[in-house]
């Protein structure tokens, strides 16, 4: 041991080391005093990680505790209508389909005759219906009764959409007479009975639908009657030279007035 540190005195070396560990120990001492009161958070369990960890752990075990679990209603969408395709250009004639449809009864005018017109497989295409593009007949069994080629003027032209789903309709009215070549008005009128009408594209299949052809429902005429006014008995008892007495003292059935005597028992 260096000269330095040994004690000089008149007392023991062990007396000057006690007094040395004192002077040293003591600022030391404070000194990690003040350390824990600064830097000693974890003693009230907020930074401990076990605390934490524990903590966490009894709120999940205890009910009370526990948050409640939202439940989050998903919003409904609105679903868009697809737009239907649109034509690019005319249909073929193999690929459209006519079908004729007798919605209503014989009218003053005639017989209302749909053209219900769709596509087999284009998701659109024109196509003109007219006496030119499309046949009509009608019949009744073997007898044929109306061509549409015959009156060119029945059906007027129109340019439709077609498409698979929903047909485009077009409509004419039959006059309820047979045709001719010349498609004269003084033909013969038709009969009630069952009649059958085809539809088809010029170089198409014909679609062929059976109809009857009934009397129109008779016309329902509501009249309105309006109330007459009363007649004053008094006025009409002074006239007749009678009272209103003399009205109800009239001639009874059995008392010689004519009238049919009520049966016996």
């Amino acid at each position: 041991m260096s000269s330095g540190l040994r004690p000089k005195g008149p007392l023991p070396p062990r007396v000057y080391w006690v007094r040395r560990a004192i002077v040293i120990g003591v600022p030391l001492l404070v000194l990690g005093v003040i350390l824990a009161i600064v830097f000693g958070g974890s003693a009230d369990g907020k930074d401990d990680p076990d605390s934490a960890a524990a903590l966490t752990s009894e709120q999940l075990d205890d009910p009370e505790t526990t948050p409640p679990t939202t439940t989050t209603t998903p919003t409904p969408t609105k679903h868009t209508k697809t737009p239907p395709a649109q034509p690019t250009g005319p249909c073929e004639v193999s690929d459209v389909v006519i079908t004729p449809e007798v919605p209503d009864p014989i009218t003053s005018e005639g017989l209302a005759i749909d053209l219900k017109v769709k596509s087999r497989t284009s998701p659109a295409c024109w196509f003109t219906v007219s006496s030119e593009t499309v046949s009509v007949a009608i019949t009744s069994g073997s007898d044929d009764i109306w061509f549409s080629r015959q009156c060119t003027d029945a059906i007027t032209s129109e340019e439709v959409v077609a498409r698979p789903g929903k047909a485009a309709t077009v409509r004419f009215t039959w006059n309820l007479r047979r045709s001719d070549e010349e498609c004269s008005a003084y033909t013969k009128w038709v009969r009630l009975g069952y009649y059958h009408v085809s539809a088809a594209p010029l170089g198409g299949e014909p679609v062929s639908v059976q109809f009857e052809l009934t009397k129109p429902p008779a016309e329902v005429v509501t009249k309105t009657i309006e109330p007459k006014p009363e007649k004053d008995s008094k006025k009409d008892g002074k006239k007749s030279g009678r009272g209103a007495s003399d009205d109800e003292s009239g001639h009874r059935a059995g008392d010689g007035g004519g009238g049919v005597d009520e049966p016996n028992d």
